[in-house]
């Protein structure tokens, strides 16, 4: 099975994960409300900057599926609404920072 390495960043704090390429976007989501101990009632946002340089928002098995198979380098941002409030207008830039992999199990 093949699988992908994710860096996943919250203000400071940033992890780093490995999931199948199979993975759903609820079982993703629960994940990262697990590591970054986020309460379900509290929603978050699980963002990437693309090729063109815009902020893309992921919320659905389409778009993260879309991602993965890319097989691009992404690091992803985590916001919850509290730091839309904190730090409006911060500004990330992913352009030098790899933080997707894609790692094949099979033999090569």
């Amino acid at each position: 099975m093949s699988t992908a390495s994710l860096k996943i960043t919250h203000l400071t704090s940033v992890h780093k994960l490995i999931v199948p390429l199979t993975i759903k976007w609820a079982d993703l989501e629960e994940q990262i409300r697990n590591i970054f101990s986020i309460p379900s009632d509290t929603p978050f946002l699980l963002r990437y900057r693309d090729e063109d340089g815009d902020l893309i928002t992921l919320n659905s098995d389409l778009e993260f599926e879309q991602v993965l198979c890319t097989g691009a380098r992404v690091k992803f941002l985590l916001t919850l609404p509290q730091d839309e409030v904190d730090q409006p207008d911060t500004d990330w830039d992913m352009s030098s920072t790899s933080s997707f992999d894609t790692i094949s199990e099979e033999p090569v």
